[in-house]
């Protein structure tokens, strides 16, 4: 693969970002939904999220932030607080 598509691959540089923000880490309860997405159970009963699963869900959301974060914000972004400050 060459071009774009080597920038949507995951590296071992992704997965060091990953594992030093603690991503791969669950709880102790799975919801049955979750269990797709789940690599193994560690001894203590903490579930380890499988990091590749978590890369394909990241790339399905691009797109989206992408459209998002071209948005004028300025226009489209509304302020609501219940202080006198605020409104």
């Amino acid at each position: 693969m060459s071009g774009a598509l080597d920038v949507l691959q995951m590296k071992e540089e992704d997965v060091l970002k990953f594992l030093a923000a603690g991503t791969h880490l669950g709880g102790t309860n799975l919801d049955f939904q979750m269990e797709q997405y789940i690599y193994k159970r560690k001894s203590g009963g903490i579930y380890i999220i499988n990091l590749k699963r978590t890369w394909e869900k990241l790339l399905l959301a691009l797109p989206a932030t992408e459209d998002w974060s071209a948005a004028p914000t300025a226009q489209a972004t509304e302020w609501v607080g219940t202080t006198t400050e605020w409104s």
